[in-house]
């Protein structure tokens, strides 16, 4: 009988590893700085895993339907984006491990920019006219003040929100839509 030990517990001598799976960001921008903050820690980058059995964390963006539960071991799912729904469509997706999402203030900031830049190409009308200046023709269209140009954002959490303000500072009048209740 093994009484008072763990049998899930890391052999001696075995650091922790992550496995970091991306097709969009760079290990070469990652590994370092985990290895910095947590030289205990062993990054693996894929399709290195090694001994699928030794990875406790994954660091992910899209992984490979069936990749994740083929990692026995693994303890947590880390999400490289805001949202998780790339990993949730895995249906081999391991039951009883948690999933984190990623939220970074530079990319709260970087994708509320995007939505800003969005929502004003589209009220100045901007494609009409790139599309006209193409054509060598000129045709003023009638412009509004933004006050007079609601936006609805669908899905008012960290981002949502954050895009919402920015645009509201603009003079947009604003309403968000949540699956949940939000006092804001």
């Amino acid at each position: 009988m093994n009484q008072g030990k763990n049998p899930t517990a890391r052999p001696e001598g075995v650091p922790m590893a992550l496995l970091f799976r991306s097709s969009v960001d760079s290990e070469a921008r990652w590994k370092p700085q985990l290895t910095r903050l947590m030289p205990e820690l062993e990054v693996r980058i894929w399709p290195e895993v090694g001994d699928p059995a030794e990875i406790d964390y994954a660091l992910v963006w899209r992984p490979e339907p069936g990749l994740l539960a083929s990692l026995p071991n693994l303890k947590l799912i880390l999400s490289l984006g805001a949202g998780v729904d790339h990993i949730l469509c895995d249906p081999e997706l391991p039951a009883n491990v948690p999933l984190v999402r990623l939220v970074d203030p530079y990319m709260t900031d970087a994708m509320s920019e995007y939505i800003v830049l969005s929502v004003l190409r589209l009220h100045r009308q901007d494609l009409d006219y790139l599309a006209q200046q193409r054509a060598g023709a000129w045709e003023e269209r009638e412009q509004k003040n933004a006050a007079e140009r609601p936006v609805g954002i669908l899905g008012f959490g960290t981002l949502g929100q954050d895009a919402g303000r920015k645009l509201k500072a603009l003079g947009f009048p604003v309403s968000g839509w949540s699956r949940g209740a939000k006092a804001i």
